[in-house]
């Protein structure tokens, strides 16, 4: 599946026709167009990075549309109802809960000077200009842009702002055991699916008797130890792929070390 280049072409015309005409309402409107283009053409190669079992590029590009869909929300207004834009915004945080759980490095430091990316001002708590970040003038984005910053130190976190810098840790090995068996299933970018989170009995306090040793190692009698405690609950999540060739939804369920796989038809 690939979007005509020549489409993107003519909204681009269109828009400096629009700022050349002074007619700043059309400019913006075809900026949002131009962003919908784009952000349908980055969920596109999101898309075939996964069916490629290329995760970890799949996931900086599907960073970017998270970006673009902020960018494009505070401008287009009723707009995001329509080119499948609820769709997209939805199902990327369904992806983004399959993915196994990142470490990442998160820059720290000090912005000593910025300006702005519309006027060219320059940034100041006593003085700045009136454009707001964010913001359309004339079919262009406002933002800050940095001009001087000092870097402080770089920090390993697991909920960072920025989720682009993934680290790698010597002898660990991320988990994509779910993302893998959900590509195999997916034949289309466009296929509905949803994902549920539970809470269920991890399977190492299932079958367990009363009086026997508590799974957890304590060496205490299970009973006197983790049952019926939220210790022995874990986070389970239920994905239900819906429609597709033989028009049946299938679930996978999965939580930490296991996966059950079942047809609902």
């Amino acid at each position: 599946m690939e979007l005509r280049e020549d489409i993107l072409q003519e909204l681009k015309e269109q828009k400096q026709k629009a700022i050349y005409n002074q007619e700043e309402w059309l400019a913006n409107e075809l900026w949002c167009l131009i962003e919908v283009y784009n952000i349908h053409k980055k969920y596109l190669a999101m898309f075939q990075l996964l069916k490629s079992g290329k995760y970890e590029e799949a996931w900086r590009v599907m960073d970017r549309i998270d970006i673009s869909m902020g960018n494009l929300r505070i401008n287009f207004g009723e707009g995001m109802n329509h080119y499948n834009l609820t769709f997209i915004n939805q199902i990327i945080k369904y992806y983004e809960k399959v993915f196994p759980d990142f470490v990442y490095t998160s820059r720290e430091g000090i912005i000593k000077s910025e300006k702005c990316s519309i006027c060219g001002e320059k940034v100041s708590l006593r003085g700045r200009c009136s454009h707001v970040p964010g913001k359309l003038y004339m079919g262009e984005l406002c933002l800050r842009e940095v001009t001087d910053y000092e870097i402080i130190g770089v920090a390993i976190v697991k909920h960072p702002l920025d989720k682009y810098a993934i680290l790698k840790l010597e002898g660990q090995e991320y988990n994509y055991q779910v993302l893998d068996y959900l590509m195999r299933k997916l034949d289309s970018p466009f296929r509905p699916w949803y994902i549920e989170e539970l809470k269920r009995k991890r399977p190492e306090f299932m079958n367990v008797g009363r009086n026997e040793k508590c799974p957890c190692g304590s060496g205490n009698k299970y009973k006197r130890c983790c049952y019926n405690t939220p210790k022995e609950y874990g986070l389970h999540y239920r994905i239900t792929l819906l429609g597709g060739e033989k028009m049946k939804e299938e679930a996978i369920e999965y939580s930490g070390r296991w996966v059950e796989k079942q047809a609902i038809k």
